[in-house]
């Protein structure tokens, strides 16, 4: 009986519904080397990769590398951050440019549109962001959802110790997000 109840309560795993990995750069990012080597990390785990200039593709996991003022507009986009999630259609967002904190959560700001899974990037330290995302699909794409994966990778303990990885803040607005199986899942990243 208490293990009906709990899976009540328990979330409802979802699959991305789009393997498409998108990478909307926008004005100031063009020449960026974080682009190229976020793309050798997870494109052996996504079905295709679409690079797009000042807009974001459609897709189901969305790279957008822009800079968030302190209102939380995306310069160079005509639309904000929730627009962009909307039009693009993604699931999971990762701005992967670096951003203060507070520039972060002015751009989250709830508007009714463009719910997603977002990642936002406070330091990239490195190569460890593009190293930890990779496992982070390469999980989601072996069944586990986003927020235990992340867990996983990224324990949550105040006094355990600490893990090498990015500067990151994690919205969890989608919940539980795997993405679609394929024989693609087993080659490295």
């Amino acid at each position: 009986m208490l293990q009906w109840l709990a899976s009540l309560f328990r979330p409802k795993t979802q699959c991305i519904p789009s393997a498409v990995l998108g990478q909307a750069v926008f004005a100031g990012h063009g020449d960026s080397a974080c682009v190229e080597e976020d793309r050798r990390a997870l494109e052996a785990l996504f079905e295709k990769v679409v690079v797009t200039r000042d807009a974001a593709p459609a897709c189901g996991v969305l790279f957008l590398y822009a800079t968030i003022d302190e209102r939380g507009a995306v310069v160079g986009s005509p639309t904000g951050l929730r627009d962009i999630i909307r039009d693009s259609g993604a699931w999971v967002v990762v701005v992967a440019h670096p951003n203060p904190p507070e520039h972060c959560f002015a751009a989250c700001a709830p508007t009714g549109h463009g719910e997603a899974n977002l990642v936002f990037v406070v330091d990239r330290k490195g190569s460890l962001l593009a190293e930890f995302l990779g496992a982070l699909f390469r999980e989601m794409r072996a069944g586990v959802p986003m927020p235990t994966a992340w867990v996983r990778l990224a324990p949550q303990t105040p006094r355990g110790t600490p893990v090498p990885a990015p500067e990151t803040i994690f919205l969890c607005e989608r919940g539980a997000l795997v993405l679609p199986a394929s024989d693609r899942a087993s080659q490295p990243a």
